[in-house]
């Protein structure tokens, strides 16, 4: 369900609403960069990527981790970014 809300609230463009999808203290990992931690970094980090053209994703769970009350999710990604002219560049 998780997934799917962030997936469609990235299509609509909503950077507000991606980082409210994670916990207060979830984190990210962006590729070359540091790690991210909360939700005001994460939301300027997805609002960044909206703005360059990220536009939609396909996201796999690689390796799940239980600890309780806390699930850790480890994974790949593609992203579709579009250019102003339309063209879509996919990222892997």
């Amino acid at each position: 369900m998780r997934y799917c809300q962030f997936i469609e609230t990235l299509k609509r463009g909503y950077a507000t609403g991606c980082a409210a999808i994670y916990t207060a203290d979830g984190r990210v990992l962006p590729t070359h960069s540091p790690m991210l931690c909360g939700q005001p970094a994460m939301q300027a980090f997805w609002q960044s990527a909206i703005d360059v053209g990220l536009r939609d994703a396909t996201l796999k769970t690689l390796e799940p981790e239980d600890q309780g009350d806390v699930v850790i999710e480890t994974g790949a990604y593609m992203l579709d970014i579009v250019s102003p002219g339309g063209t879509v560049t996919k990222i892997v």
